[in-house]
């Protein structure tokens, strides 16, 4: 009987400080920090965007998320009609920010979208409930709003938090999903005790063998209890010398890519 450990987390101490630094930090811009100099040579996104939408539950507050790869020739097709096909990119540490990573995929030269909702100042961590992850949801739903989702369901990749977020938000709401990348993560109880709503979803796993933060045992654990459950479609990649922090380094674009369109076409 396969053994999993889930992850636990809970609410930080409410500080003066803490208030202060998620007010300012507020006002600063929520972007990978990726220079002029590096756009121009082509190896980040320069298509970035930063929108604001309110909640459909709550018009008061306002969601942020980031969008990569909407460009004329995307907008040209969804105004005629023709389906777009997306990527959902959540990122880790506090999810508050569009990360180098997903920056670096350039989604526009390859007719994808790429979108990354940002975590509200006041918010939890994506996969901490189901209210925390009900930001996911709004922006999910803004997007297919004026985007021709293609099947009507996003790709979710997830890097670290993200990664835990993206099997999370996969369990809530299998009917929005294509397929689930997990590069570093771990399972929550909610997906342990709900795993039979992710069985028909293609799910990778990705990990360094040199984590730092103890994620390449969350990968190996994780896939072993979803192999365990005869789940399908789980396939797991143990990088060589890649770290928490450098196994975005290690992912081969070509390759990654090429297996997003190979799902893309499954029916």
């Amino acid at each position: 009987k396969a053994t999993v450990s889930v992850l636990n987390w809970s609410l930080p101490p409410l500080t003066v400080a803490g208030c202060l630094k998620g007010f300012f930090g507020a006002m600063a811009p929520k972007i990978g920090k990726v220079s002029d100099a590096e756009k121009k040579a082509g190896i980040f996104s320069t298509t970035l965007e930063m929108r604001e939408v309110p909640y459909a539950s709550s018009p008061r507050k306002v969601l942020k998320y980031g969008i990569m790869g909407y460009t004329k020739e995307v907008k040209e097709k969804v105004a005629n009609g023709e389906e777009v096909p997306c990527v959902l990119a959540i990122s880790g540490e506090k999810q508050q920010h569009v990360s180098r990573f997903f920056q670096s995929w350039k989604p526009e030269a390859r007719g994808w979208v790429t979108v990354t909702p940002l975590r509200p100042n006041n918010g939890e961590l994506f996969f901490a409930n189901e209210r925390s992850m009900q930001p996911v949801l709004e922006m999910v739903n803004h997007l297919k709003s004026f985007v021709n989702v293609e099947g009507g369901k996003v790709h979710v990749v997830g890097t670290s938090n993200g990664g835990t977020s993206a099997l999370y938000f996969a369990a809530h709401h299998p009917e929005l999903v294509k397929s689930v990348h997990v590069v570093t993560g771990s399972l929550t109880q909610y997906v342990v005790a709900n795993v039979d709503r992710i069985l028909g979803i293609p799910i990778h796993i990705i990990a360094g063998d040199a984590d730092e933060l103890g994620f390449h045992r969350a990968a190996l654990e994780a896939n072993g209890f979803l192999t365990s459950k005869e789940h399908p479609r789980t396939k797991l990649t143990i990088l060589p010398g890649a770290g928490h922090f450098t196994v975005g380094q290690f992912i081969d674009a070509a390759a990654f890519w090429a297996e997003m369109e190979a799902l893309r076409a499954e029916t």
